[in-house]
């Protein structure tokens, strides 16, 4: 159709500003590549890598093309044809030599664990809490473990947790994707765990639909992302959220919302706090407006990666709130560092660190 509704709402397009930055431009170089009229340049793998597939040029889509599907997979042509970018070898050799992208010791990934809480070596729940979670926003797993403890959840935590994988499936390293994905599913079959909860968005995408769609690969275990998981807790009182005077403004992850549908829960969680204030950006829920973080963007473009989330936090300040809030430690590391980088000093709180603080945990 050409009709052009997906550029103006894409964070690529409005930061490269050309025509080739744009869903629609990628999907015209596609068919430049693919009917032998252009040759590969470094020009276009930047294009065709700088897209963070957060969905919502399929959202903006008439006809409803699966752009996110497709510039995934044109990224597994190019892997198989050695066309990568550079930063993301590094990240595939760190998932290969440390079982995280980013190459921290797999020794130390639990080491976030609080030394006053102990944990059983088998229960009905495993809190999966993915690389981010492990080893760069560490609030995040251990604020969740708070939470589970003060339900009374029969939970545990993995030692033999490793990468799940998303990063490799959406950077083209798909047959490595599938390699570690039969691994973590392997080990939570073993497990015999009744339930998986995940704090990070990715994960949890690829645990409930890509393991089993993509991969064919079968958990028996229900999964949870931590935010569903909250609202089920809270709605029994097991957790009991007291007053907080604030105004906040939620931000949906891409692989939460978009990709897996869930809008409601986070909300109903914030508002189940008294005394809050739901505001919503002016691109929420489907429309949401993308932090900039996903799809191998911020490891490979890091600067724009972060100009992208301080778009994001602007919009914040325009709102009036005292905080955001989202649910995805990868949205929360980002988002802040594009806060810092126009000197703002707003909080942005990832769920669970909202709810403990709620909680008085």
């Amino acid at each position: 159709m050409r009709c052009g509704f997906c550029i103006v709402p894409c964070p690529a397009s409005e930061f490269i500003g050309w025509e080739s930055g744009s869903p629609r431009g990628r999907m015209l170089l596609l068919r430049g590549l693919l009917y032998d009229a252009i040759e590969l340049t470094d020009t276009i793998k930047n294009r065709l890598y700088f897209c963070s597939i957060c969905g919502i040029c399929k959202e903006k889509c008439p006809p409803g093309v699966d752009t996110p599907t497709i510039f995934r997979e044109i990224r597994e042509n190019l892997v198989e044809h050695g066309e990568v970018m550079e930063n993301h070898k590094q990240v595939l050799t760190n998932i290969q030599q440390a079982n995280n992208p980013f190459g921290e010791p797999h020794e130390n990934r639990l080491a976030w664990i609080p030394p006053d809480i102990e944990l059983p070596e088998t229960a009905e729940t495993l809190y999966f809490a993915g690389c981010m979670s492990s080893y760069r926003t560490k609030e995040t797993a251990i604020n969740t473990v708070k939470l589970l403890k003060a339900s009374g959840i029969d939970f545990t935590v993995s030692k033999d947790e490793i990468c799940c994988g998303s990063v490799l499936f959406n950077t083209g390293f798909t047959g490595m994707a599938k390699e570690f994905a039969t691994t973590v599913a392997d080990l939570i079959n073993s497990n015999g765990v009744k339930n998986i909860v995940t704090s990070c968005a990715g994960c949890y995408r690829m645990l409930k639909m890509e393991y089993p769609e993509t991969f064919g690969l079968k958990l028996n275990a229900e999964i949870y992302h931590t935010s569903q998981l909250l609202e089920k807790l809270i709605n029994e009182g097991r957790l009991t959220p007291n007053q907080m005077n604030m105004r906040v403004a939620y931000h949906d992850p891409c692989h939460l919302g978009r990709h897996m549908n869930e809008y409601d829960a986070p909300r109903r969680v914030i508002l189940s706090i008294p005394g809050i204030e739901l505001v919503e950006f002016p691109e929420s829920r489907e429309l949401t407006h993308c932090c900039g973080a996903g799809g191998g963007v911020r490891s490979a473009f890091r600067d724009y990666s972060v100009e992208i989330a301080a778009e994001r936090v602007k919009q914040a300040n325009e709102l009036g709130v005292d905080a955001i809030v989202t649910a995805c430690p990868f949205c929360a590391l980002n988002l802040r560092d594009g806060a810092d980088l126009i000197k703002q000093n707003i909080p942005v709180f990832d769920l669970p660190e909202l709810i403990v603080k709620a909680c008085g945990l």
